[in-house]
C-alpha cells in the first residue's frame, strides 16, 4: 500500500480518498495475494502472479518508466493489474484446493473464445495489427489448442481489460 500512495503523490493521479478507498479493499480480504514490489522482475509484463510462493509481484522500474514517459502508469490502471493479478491468485488457490475452477472457467469460456476468434479474424489487418487489440495473440494465435491457462487469461481479461471489454461487446451474437 505504501508503495501505491507514493506513486500516488508523486504522479497527482491518485486522490486521498481513493488512496484510503483502495486500503479498504485490500483490508476486506478480497484482495488476499501478497504484493511485493520488485525491480526488473525478469517479465515484459508490469505485474505477475507466481504461484509457487502465492505472490503478486509488481514491476516497478516499468512503471516508473512509464510514470517518467507519460505513458498509462496511472493508479486505477495499477489497481486493476493487481485485481488482476489476484484473481490468478484465486483460480490458483481454488485449484490447489481440488476445485478445479481452471476447467470450469475453460467449458463456460471456449464458446465466447470461439466467437471472439471469428470476430477478431473478421476485422481490418490493421485492427488485428494494432498492439492495443493484439490480445487473442497474446493468449494464443499459433494455430495449437488452447490450454485452460489461456481460457482463464481470456476470462481475466474480459474482467479487467477495458478495450478487451469494448471489443467483447463490439460482437453481435445470432
Amino acid at each position: 500500500i505504501t508503495y501505491i500512495e507514493n506513486v500516488a503523490k508523486t504522479s497527482g493521479v491518485m486522490t486521498e480518498t481513493m488512496v484510503k478507498f483502495y486500503k479498504e479493499i485490500y483490508d476486506t480480504g478480497i484482495l488476499k495475494m501478497p504484493i511485493e514490489i520488485k525491480y526488473r522482475t525478469g517479465h515484459k509484463a508490469f505485474a505477475l502472479y507466481n504461484p509457487a510462493n502465492e505472490t503478486v509481484y509488481i514491476d516497478r522500474s516499468r512503471w516508473e518508466y512509464d510514470i517518467r514517459n507519460g505513458k498509462r502508469a496511472t493508479i486505477a490502471r495499477l489497481m486493476n493489474i493487481i485485481i488482476h493479478e489476484n484473481i490468478h491468485g484465486y483460480i490458483d488457490m481454488q485449484n490447489k484446493s481440488g476445485n478445479n475452477l481452471s476447467k470450469k472457467i475453460t467449458k463456460a469460456f471456449e464458446p465466447i473464445y470461439k466467437e471472439y476468434r471469428v470476430w477478431f479474424d473478421s476485422q481490418s489487418e490493421e485492427f488485428k495489427n494494432n498492439p492495443n487489440n493484439k490480445l487473442l495473440a497474446r493468449i494464443k494465435d499459433d494455430g495449437k489448442e488452447l490450454t485452460d491457462v489461456d481460457y482463464e487469461e481470456f476470462m481475466i481479461e474480459s474482467m479487467t481489460n477495458g478495450n478487451f471489454m469494448k471489443q467483447l461487446n463490439s460482437i453481435k451474437t445470432t
